[in-house]
């Protein structure tokens, strides 16, 4: 292959080196996720998600609400309008 591709022994060698440094990078975050801090900022972020969903079902059964008031004075509007005739 050398003869072909100089570069290939070259490149085969930085592919390692990166893999490898790859390799380090993300056993170094498992390790930080796995630790007392990690899991810490976990609970963290998952109450803080459960906060704005909770938020999220607030909001979405009072815009319901008001719909429903709406289709009912709507409805009565319209029944009123019928007996006017």
């Amino acid at each position: 292959m050398k003869k072909l591709n100089p570069f290939s022994t070259s490149k085969r060698d930085q592919e390692k080196k990166l893999q490898d440094e790859r390799h380090k990078k993300r056993a170094a975050a498992i390790k930080a996720k796995r630790s007392k801090s990690g899991r810490k900022d976990k609970q963290k972020r998952t109450k803080t998600f459960r906060g704005l969903e909770a938020g999220l079902v607030d909001s979405y059964a009072q815009a319901l609400e008001v719909l429903r008031k709406e289709e009912a004075l709507g409805k009565a509007v319209a029944e009123g309008e019928e007996d006017d005739e």
